[in-house]
Formats: C-alpha cells, structure tokens, sequence
C-alpha cells in the first residue's frame, strides 16, 4: 500500500523523531549535492525548514526551502520531498519538464525510492520500489 501525504499542521513542537528527520534531511541534501558537483563547496546552497504551503528553490540566493509539515510527516516523505528540492538545484530552469523528471527519478532511485506521479508532483511514494498487490 503506497504511502499518503498528510497536510494538516498541527502546530505542536517537534518530536525528538522529527527533530532528527530534520537533521537528515539536511544531511541528504548536502550529500546529493557533493556527489552531483565535483568541486562543491560546503555551504555553497542552504536548506531552510519553514511554515510554508510549498517547498521552492531560489536560484539567486542559493537557498532551498522545505515546508515544516513535510518534516512533521514520516521519514520517507520527508526526504523524498527534500530529493525533488535537491533535483530543482541540478536542473536549473527546467521546473518540472522531463529533464527534471529523470533527474529526480535517478536520485529517487539512488536514496531507494520511486513515485507514481499525479502531473508534476508525488502521488504515491513507494519505499525499495513499487509494491505488486
């Protein structure tokens, strides 16, 4: 059975559990990009974790931010959702063309995951592949 995404935000603290979803996530970014760019400097790009609706991906400042209520869900839809930020970083001006969807597809792949679409964004989210029924 695929996962759901859950989008009610409850406004309670983190949980220790939440809190270290944060922590890897910010890990998974950092690492999709120094294994993407060969000569990229610690830092360079910047992971925000913020109350927003939408995660997004600002170019000029080099900052990536991902929405709170992503953290608040399981670890895997937290990090799949930080591996499509990671794809916009690698796939600049390409929104949600093809190319971006191989990129992100690739690194899905990579970290164990895979979606089925729904357009553009993440209907399903399947751990180590989709599930036969």
């Amino acid at each position: 059975m695929p996962k759901k995404w859950n989008l009610k935000a409850d406004g309670a603290p983190l949980t220790t559990y939440q809190k270290r979803t944060k922590f890897m996530a910010a890990q998974l970014f950092h690492r999709i990009l120094r294994e993407s760019f060969v000569d990229y400097p610690r830092g360079l790009w910047k992971l925000q974790i913020r109350e927003r609706l939408r995660g997004r991906t600002v170019y000029r400042t080099k900052t990536v931010t991902i929405p709170l209520w992503v953290i608040r869900q399981d670890r895997d839809h937290a990090l799949a959702y930080v591996v499509h930020e990671a794809a916009h970083v690698l796939t600049p001006g390409h929104g949600h063309d093809a190319s971006y969807k191989r990129v992100e597809d690739h690194l899905l792949k990579r970290e164990g995951y895979s979606i089925k679409r729904m357009k553009i964004y993440a209907k399903e989210l399947y751990i180590h592949g989709p599930q036969k029924k």
